[in-house]
């Protein structure tokens, strides 16, 4: 299956070389960061430490936080909005390479698109990720599915 992919920059939260987070924007790839549980002093008391720091890398040997921006290959896809005003919203996708479902949690009056990936890698003939761009119109219009 030959997919139609057009490359476009995505923003990684990334410490220490390990991504934690991707956004669209700059701006909201810090915002993500910054809200993050990780993003806190971690407790070297606790065994089960799960907090890496609440400080951003200045320069690339620095140990902290960075967005670094990487221009990846997406699939611009129409998703379906499901759910109604003062309820629970998704907007849902199905990834063409593996028939797997995926959604994200939206507000109903939310407009996309918003950056998803299936990362049923087993099931993709290459083995890599699947990027989506996925557009829906806000509070379920006529090419959505609404409950």
């Amino acid at each position: 299956m030959t997919l139609n992919l057009t490359p476009i920059d995505i923003y990684f939260g990334v410490f220490d070389g390990q991504e934690y987070s991707f956004r669209l924007t700059e701006a909201e790839a810090r915002a993500a960061v910054e809200s993050s549980f990780r993003f806190r002093e971690p407790d070297w008391s606790d065994p089960d430490n799960m907090y890496l720091g609440n400080h951003w890398a200045v320069d690339d040997d620095d140990r902290g936080w960075k967005i670094v921006k990487r221009s990846i290959p997406v699939l611009k896809y129409q998703g379906q909005f499901r759910g109604a005003q003062n309820e629970a919203c998704h907007v849902s996708w199905q990834c063409p390479a593996c028939d797997c479902w995926h959604d994200e949690d939206v507000e109903f009056d939310a407009e996309g698109p918003i950056l998803g990936r299936c990362s049923w890698t087993r099931k993709h003939a290459d083995g890599q990720a699947i990027w989506f761009l996925v557009f829906w119109t806000p509070g379920g219009g006529e090419d959505n599915l609404s409950t």
